[in-house]
């Protein structure tokens, strides 16, 4: 049985969620036409019970108005002829309102009727006589063997003549042509309905269409947009309020898609020139020597060249790993409690031989306390310190300080006294690959990648990297780890 019932149930989700696939304009259409259907249901259902309503009261007002002259013509002393007269003019001359009038003796036997009544209405068809049929009439609907309907009154009421023996009066009203008229109004009512249902559905699906053409304009834009044709947009000022946000948004998709593919280009781009540049040198170097026979300390000079550039490729290809796994969220952040001050003194004394040779001073300042990936924090304020080693020109200075701010951030600054950028530079320093014409000259090992992984560090941390440079003064970046 439990069975059963879950069978049931999944088979109404299972429709329910048919419906929810359908277009969205074969729903609307089916939402506006249950919509109307309900509404011309609920306003014909109104109107044909008030005409109803008022048909029966209309109804009981003449029923009412008849046994008020019938009582007044039986209290009169010449009751049995006007009675007599009364039912002969209803009988003969009304052709469209009719009613039949029975006058009974206290035992129910028939003392005056219209002709042919009995055979049509008799006696017993009709409901308990009353005293006063303003206030306690009952009032009942009898369906004759011709199939004419009538309504039934019975009253106890003053009749004099007819020997004293006249007690009750019995009255039918034929309402049989209402009824046909009520017949005719339900099927016109139902003809209407039925009319009003297609008609909705007609114009749900066209309105629906209608409305739902910039769908299809955007739809179109889309298909238009290529590798080469990139610059399709929508103008959303044309649309509905409900649109607008949406144009905006594909707009803005759009845009960042461009962008996106015209940084891929020149990723790829970049990425060819930094490996096509060893690769060449490789294969030059081999060349040569494979041009003639050589000493061994010529192989040995040709191998150890090829090594260095052995080493430049595997720094790319290990840098550009490092920046795939954190633009795919696959470096996860081991946090730990970190001494900054210790950490920058370490990495500044791992570079001070460099720093020696080269005739620079490295200093650090401040302290401060983070919670961080450790190993990620080396090597972004390693980065760093590399990078401004290479562009500080001998007896110049870097220093590394850090410190905690009213914020509760803690900021580690790398500073020194190199060329410094220009202004239009400072905005794409940290692409992949991007390196200014001087970087070129005096970086020629550097791949561009340094600052890239910098900022995917901070990224992954949740913090900012900001840099201010001056041209001939120098350049700071500092690292804002926000706690």
């Amino acid at each position: 049985m439990s069975s059963n019932i879950d069978k049931d149930k999944q088979s109404r989700r299972s429709d329910a969620s048919r419906f929810w696939c359908w277009p969205i304009a074969a729903r609307l259409m089916v939402l506006y036409t249950l919509s109307a259907l309900c509404i011309l249901c609920l306003t014909n259902a109104v109107l044909y019970l008030e005409m109803v309503k008022n048909l029966e009261m209309k109804n009981d007002l003449y029923i009412r108005d008849e046994i008020n002259v019938l009582k007044a013509m039986l209290g009169g002393p010449n009751s049995e002829r006007e009675f007599s007269r009364e039912i002969y003019l209803e009988h003969t001359e009304r052709k469209n309102i009719k009613h039949y009038a029975r006058i009974l003796d206290e035992y129910g036997h028939i003392l005056m009727e219209n002709p042919q009544m009995e055979s049509i209405i008799p006696p017993a068809a009709f409901p308990a006589p009353t005293q006063d049929y303003i206030t306690h009439g009952e009032r009942i609907e009898f369906r004759a063997k011709n199939g004419n309907l009538y309504i039934l009154k019975a009253l106890r009421t003053r009749i004099d003549g007819f020997s004293g023996k006249g007690k009750v009066l019995q009255i039918a009203m034929d309402v049989n042509d209402l009824d046909v008229f009520l017949a005719d109004y339900r099927k016109k009512l139902f003809s209407m309905l039925f009319l009003g249902v297609i008609g909705s559905a007609l114009a749900g699906y066209i309105l629906s269409r209608r409305g739902l053409r910039p769908l299809s304009m955007i739809t179109q834009t889309a298909q238009r947009i290529t590798v080469n044709h990139f610059d399709e947009r929508i103008d959303p000022k044309q649309w509905p309020k409900e649109l607008y946000s949406l144009a905006l948004a594909f707009d803005s998709m759009l845009d960042r898609l461009e962008a996106s593919f015209e940084g891929l280009s020149h990723y790829s781009a970049n990425l060819a020139h930094e490996l096509r540049t060893p690769i060449n040198n490789l294969m030059i170097e081999a060349d040569i020597a494979l041009s003639r026979g050589r000493t061994p300390e010529e192989y040995q000079k040709v191998i150890g060249s090829s090594m260095e550039e052995y080493a430049r490729l595997s720094r790319t290809i290990d840098s550009l790993l490092f920046l795939a796994r954190i633009d795919n969220a696959q470096t996860g952040l081991n946090l730990a409690a970190i001494d900054v001050r210790r950490e920058i003194a370490d990495i500044a004394e791992f570079y001070s031989a460099i720093a020696s040779d080269e005739g620079i001073s490295i200093v650090c300042t401040g302290d401060a306390t983070l919670r961080a990936d450790p190993v990620l924090f080396r090597r972004a304020v390693s980065n760093l310190l590399a990078n401004a080693l290479n562009y500080t020109p001998p007896k110049g200075e870097v220093v590394i300080s850090a410190r905690r701010t009213d914020d509760l951030a803690v900021e580690v600054t790398v500073s020194d006294t190199g060329c410094g950028m220009a202004h239009e530079h400072l905005a794409r320093i940290f692409d992949r690959f991007y390196r200014v014409t001087s970087a070129r000259q005096q970086d020629a090992q550097g791949s561009g990648l340094g600052l890239a992984i910098v900022k995917s560090i901070m990224n992954l941390h949740g913090g900012v990297v900001e840099v201010q440079s001056e041209v001939e003064k120098g350049t700071s970046v500092t690292l804002k780890f926000v706690q």
